[in-house]
């Protein structure tokens, strides 16, 4: 009898402990039709992105297929507020289930909208310092993940805020981890430019990859420089929209999948 009492509190308390697991990282989404047209509207998911960074917080970007650690996960909702002279924006993270778990507004008092909108947001998060902690004691089921580059870090501002020019890339591709603008130098030869590349380790708009026409269509050879400055070679195809690169780093490949915005 004493025996299945304490198994039974075992089991308790085991449940317990593992309801009470914070949650792992943040999912940003890269488009906020409320707030504006398009991918990354006023910089609204770099500005969270950096927010979150600077907190030791690990965040990524949304993507076509949920991760299957999805309800490990807390999604961003922004939601403008009425008002006539400031920018007020409503921050929410959100659950799996749509469970609202973290909310706060902020306002930016800017004119300009894309430096308003990063005042408002910061502002909302000032006092946000850690993830909450998870309570669902249900496992959901989601749809299997996509195939991405380990994350080392979460990327940094794709553009700026204030006045400073915001860079468009014209041809991006992009994964939980990159922001890269794939450009044509001439008929065979092609560069990726990384966008967020400070918080990788680069410099903004360093070119970290050559990509060389061989006689397959679609397949390149292919030069990456990592942020250490080593070159790791390897084959890239392009095809429908996605870009898969595979290279050779200390004799295991390294494949790095991104899809075309």
């Amino acid at each position: 009898m004493k025996k299945s009492l304490f198994f039974i509190l075992f089991l308790f308390f085991a449940g317990f402990a593992y309801a009470q697991q914070p949650f792992k990282y943040v999912i940003i989404p890269t488009q906020f039709p409320e707030i504006g047209k398009g991918f990354n509207p006023y910089s609204v998911s770099s500005v969270l992105q950096k927010i979150l960074n600077e907190k030791g917080i690990k965040s990524v970007f949304e993507a076509d297929q949920r991760p299957t650690d999805y309800c490990d996960a807390l999604n961003v909702v922004l939601e403008k507020t009425s008002s006539m002279f400031t920018n007020k924006l409503l921050v929410q993270l959100r659950d799996c289930q749509n469970n609202v778990i973290w909310s706060h507004e902020g306002v930016g008092r800017s004119k300009d909208f894309a430096q308003g909108y990063a005042e408002a947001i910061t502002d909302a998060m000032s006092g946000f310092s850690e993830l909450p902690q998870n309570r669902l004691l249900q496992n959901v089921a989601v749809a299997p993940a996509s195939s991405f580059a380990p994350a080392a870090t979460a990327p940094d501002v794709v553009g700026t805020t204030g006045n400073e020019e915001i860079y468009k890339p014209q041809n991006l591709y992009f994964n939980e981890t990159y922001f890269v603008d794939l450009v044509a130098e001439s008929d065979n030869l092609k560069k990726l430019l990384v966008i967020n590349g400070k918080l990788l380790g680069y410099e903004k708009l360093q070119p970290i990859a050559t990509l060389t026409s061989t006689d397959l269509p679609g397949m390149y050879t292919t030069e990456w420089i990592t942020p250490q400055g080593e070159t790791l070679r390897g084959v890239a195809s392009l095809a429908d929209n996605k870009l898969t690169i595979t290279l050779s780093s200390e004799n295991k490949p390294v494949v790095i999948t991104l899809m075309k915005q």
